[in-house]
């Protein structure tokens, strides 16, 4: 566990959850879906012109769908800020195991609210907040990559570093030769954007990521409970994917293990 000590007179403990074999795995998920709800769509200005930035973009490259997808992003941008609400707010909340020694059990909506209330009563800064949300990610994550590397790999950074690897060269190319090479500086930035698309929070829309994190996420669940007699309500998160794997090399084809 991690511990924050808070005020002047070094009396308030905040005890967050900062390991994959500590943490429950449905905290895990909802802190995974807050933090994605914080990079697609955001609560300040800086998120604002982030959205705004990517869908001009979008347009340059006629990729229209995707321009619309960030302007409605961009729109419920506005709102979380005219609301104060703050997705990584959520998901530090979602770390906190105890105040104080007081469990917090709660994480519903209502839940993590007050436990948000609490933090600012106690001066918790936005500083503290970006620290602990970046380093116990960090770490949970490695922690995962380190115990389950075949579920947990970089495919995803590798090929974009490749793609923009590619987009330097055209970009160097230019400027040693002095020949402009639009069609494959457009098609070099086309595929960075490709591999850095937003996601739909608008539970009104088909195929929205609320839906797939919520939803799917208790059908996989179910999934898995029906070959195990674990509690998955409140396995930790190294204990559901050691679950998964156990599951999955079982059931192999032919017995194969």
């Amino acid at each position: 566990m991690k511990k924050i000590v808070l005020g002047e007179d070094k009396k308030n403990v905040v005890e967050f959850y900062n390991s994959a074999e500590l943490i429950p795995m449905k905290r895990y998920q909802r802190f995974n879906k807050f933090l994605m709800i914080d990079n697609d769509v955001g609560s300040d200005f800086a998120d604002f012109n982030k959205r705004s930035v990517k869908a001009i973009e979008y347009l340059k490259k006629g990729m229209k769908e995707d321009a619309v997808l960030e302007l409605e992003n961009r729109r419920q941008m506005v709102y979380n800020a005219y609301m104060e609400y703050s997705p990584k707010n959520r998901a530090l909340a979602i770390l906190v195991k105890s105040i104080n020694g007081e469990e917090c059990t709660d994480y519903s909506s209502d839940g993590l609210d007050e436990i948000i209330d609490k933090l600012d009563k106690l001066g918790f800064t936005y500083k503290q907040v970006q620290d602990t949300v970046d380093e116990v990610k960090k770490k949970i994550e490695n922690e995962l990559k380190n115990y389950f590397p075949k579920k947990f790999n970089n495919y995803d950074s590798v090929e974009y570093n490749v793609q923009l690897i590619r987009k330097l060269k055209v970009e160097l190319g230019q400027i040693i030769t002095g020949v402009e090479q639009k069609e494959k500086l457009f098609k070099a930035e086309k595929n960075l954007l490709n591999l850095d698309k937003a996601n739909s929070w608008n539970i009104n829309n088909a195929g929205n990521m609320e839906r797939e994190m919520e939803v799917e996420y208790t059908k996989f669940v179910y999934a898995v409970q029906e070959h195990t007699n674990e509690d998955l309500n409140n396995v930790t998160a190294f204990r559901f994917y050691a679950l998964v794997e156990y599951v999955e090399q079982k059931n192999k084809p032919n017995g194969n293990n």
